[in-house]
């Protein structure tokens, strides 16, 4: 029997009170997974373990690389091991070559894996460019 205008039955309130509880449970799910994205940290990327190599014709001063100081290399020649808690194939670097500052700034990683656990040379070469050397930096696995 059909109910009156102004009554409600049983199924009704059902209805309406699951519609308030899965709404709450979906923004539920929905705040753990942003959370998780936000605030669990990544995957763990072991430190590597870097020197840099000396591959140009010229003695190189205060060579610094990633914020880390290797100090004099001469040609030829390579530092210690340093550890880097993140290194990757291609590295900023500081030095000065002939009383002349060198400095090459990466603005990022994209597209590049962290080298990972082992030990590695960063090696830094130079070519002559219209007379002056233009140096780059590239790493090796050991």
């Amino acid at each position: 029997m059909p109910l009156p205008q102004d009554q409600t039955s049983d199924d009704d309130y059902r209805h309406a009170a699951s519609t308030p509880v899965a709404a709450a449970a979906l923004l539920l799910g929905v705040f753990a997974s942003l959370a998780a994205v936000v605030f669990l940290p990544g995957p763990k990327v072991s430190a590597s373990d870097i020197r840099v190599r000396n591959a140009t014709p010229f003695e190189l001063s205060s060579v610094e690389s990633n914020g880390t100081t290797y100090g004099e290399i001469s040609s030829g020649g390579a530092t210690l091991y340093r550890s880097m808690k993140v290194a990757y194939p291609h590295a900023s670097f500081k030095l000065v070559a002939h009383d002349e500052p060198i400095n090459m700034q990466l603005e990022d990683h994209a597209g590049e894996a962290p080298l990972g656990s082992g030990r590695f040379t960063y090696v830094i070469t130079s070519e002559d460019s219209a007379g002056a050397p233009e140096f780059t930096i590239h790493a090796e696995r050991e």
